[in-house]
């Protein structure tokens, strides 16, 4: 098989950014169902609740890429809890619970309408694969894409997906932006991850300067990204935008100039 036949389609993993095929597996996998998994699709769920549409199981089923099964339950769960209300017609709503957790018009993941031409914008400059993220307990969420359908050898991953804070380009960039204590002890991804808390922080301290964050290889081998903060209105980081590249295709030496589009970009953002 040539490289080019190639399509990395990766599965929904909670310690896993996108994965090159000949990656060695990580802990991350064993992990990535049960409580975390269950945790991202609800947290998906709330957010298309939260869009302030009327939901259907089958939007639901369809958003999240599951059977309708699947999303009654995770629908009836959060009825059952508050945070969903039935409506007319089979259709579920916010419920007061969450509107009362996530007041006003700008909850974390109301920004995704907002962002989506950003998505757009970046992935049509590059040519690659982009995301949108944020911070949910710790670690980073995945909660939407662009991914360009005629380009054959391509990073892509499933929405939702959780993956680690410290060793991936959005991780980055929130602990840059508030400050997040470094842990003494930074686990191996791959040969590259960044291991020495000291060397950590001065990237941390480039992240701050330069306003965007790279990850060379640091989670994935064969796998570069770049991103750069979405700002809200009080002038914290609602969100970030990520490219997510394989690294055939991006020498080391040009991440910079991914990192600085994707800023110009990414500072254009509109607040909801």
């Amino acid at each position: 098989m040539r490289d080019s036949d190639i399509d990395l389609d990766l599965p929904m993993a909670s310690l896993a950014e996108p994965r090159d095929t000949n990656a060695e597996p990580d802990n991350g996998d064993a992990i990535s169902s049960g409580p975390v998994r269950s945790l991202a699709k609800g947290l998906a769920a709330l957010d298309l609740l939260r869009s302030g549409k009327d939901v259907r199981t089958t939007d639901l089923a369809q958003h999240l890429g599951i059977d309708k099964g699947a999303a009654t339950r995770i629908l009836q769960t959060l009825l059952q809890a508050g945070y969903a209300e039935r409506t007319s017609g089979r259709r579920y709503r916010s419920g007061l619970r969450l509107r009362e957790a996530i007041p006003g018009p700008d909850p974390l993941v109301s920004i995704r309408p907002n962002a989506q031409p950003l998505l757009a914008r970046l992935s049509s400059e590059l040519g690659e694969a982009v995301y949108l993220g944020i911070m949910v307990d710790g670690q980073v969420l995945y909660i939407d894409k662009l991914v360009p359908p005629d380009e054959s050898l391509r990073v892509e991953r499933s929405i939702p997906t959780l993956a680690p804070l410290f060793n991936t380009a959005i991780g980055k960039v929130y602990v840059a932006a508030l400050n997040i204590p470094i842990p003494a002890s930074l686990p191996a991804s791959t040969p590259k991850t960044i291991t020495n808390p000291q060397i950590y922080a001065e990237e941390i301290e480039v992240v701050r300067r330069n306003g965007y964050s790279r990850d060379d290889e640091e989670l994935n081998l064969g796998i570069r990204c770049v991103a750069a903060p979405l700002f809200g209105r009080q002038g914290q980081v609602s969100g970030v935008l990520c490219a997510t590249v394989p690294s055939v295709r991006l020498p080391a030496d040009q991440l910079d100039k991914y990192g600085i589009i994707t800023k110009r970009i990414a500072d254009s953002f509109v607040a909801p």
